[in-house]
């Protein structure tokens, strides 16, 4: 029963609560019948608690933050970093924001073409996506307009838009690989 209870919160996490888009029918199934085999009466509850540990931002530094979900793309022979912080809403990460913002811009700074820090906002179902890039319209071209705050990373709000594998990754490449 135990094992039960940790695969169904493992999905649940991995799922944020089945709000990511790479999340399949088969996904939720599994959850529930676990769930159900673990004696859990309220996956909802469940899961949130598992999430409320997942997203909590204490005692992380800008810096861990930053790099612990990092992943490095080769995209037409430009070298494009694309770390991804999930955290419950905007005010959990707000304190954090020009500290985070600096990091993308060292990360740039470190011979990469561009960098675009995605964080997302589970309980908002949303995400921002703060960007540097030698293509200054890259952010533009991939997700819209986009905003620049006095020498600070463009910015663009993204609703629905909660991963990194099958919502950002395909349209950078759309740009960057011929």
């Amino acid at each position: 029963m135990q094992l039960a209870g940790a695969l169904a919160g493992v999905i649940l996490a991995d799922s944020l609560l089945f709000a990511s888009s790479g999340v399949a029918e088969e996904d939720r199934r599994a959850a529930e019948s676990l769930a159900r085999i673990a004696g859990i009466d309220d996956i909802q509850a469940f899961g949130r608690e598992i999430l409320d540990v997942k997203l909590s931002l204490a005692g992380l530094s800008p810096e861990e933050l930053f790099s612990r979900d990092f992943r490095e793309f080769l995209m037409g022979g430009k070298r494009i970093g694309v770390p991804h912080i999930e955290c419950a809403s905007t005010e959990a990460v707000a304190p954090l924001k020009a500290a985070l913002a600096a990091e993308v811009q060292k990360a740039k700074n470190d011979s990469f073409h561009s960098i675009f820090l995605l964080l997302t906002y589970v309980d908002q179902r949303q995400s921002e996506l703060l960007a540097v890039s030698e293509d200054n319209d890259a952010l533009q071209k991939a997700f819209g307009p986009a905003v620049t705050a006095g020498g600070q990373p463009a910015s663009v709000i993204l609703p629905g838009v909660m991963n990194r594998k099958n919502d950002i990754v395909p349209r950078l490449q759309a740009i960057f690989i011929p």
